[in-house]
């Protein structure tokens, strides 16, 4: 994984958990530890349509997260 790819505190990028949980693919260049990881951080996210929505704060609480600001 580039240093690029990941936040300031080591974590995935939002874009990168949207883009595998809306395609199902891993960005190229990801190790097992790195899908791994993906696969763990993701679980605590939905992408519905173009949005990606932050849900491990409990039952039924979603957290937009914007993607993009232009």
């Amino acid at each position: 994984m580039m240093e690029s790819d990941v936040t300031k505190d080591g974590r995935f990028s939002y874009r990168q958990i949207f883009s595998y949980l809306a395609d199902g693919q891993y960005p190229p260049g990801f190790s097992k530890a790195d899908k791994l990881g993906l696969r763990k951080r993701a679980k605590f996210f939905e992408a519905k349509g173009s949005d990606l929505y932050y849900c491990g704060g409990g039952e039924n609480v979603y957290t937009y997260i914007v993607l993009e600001i232009h």
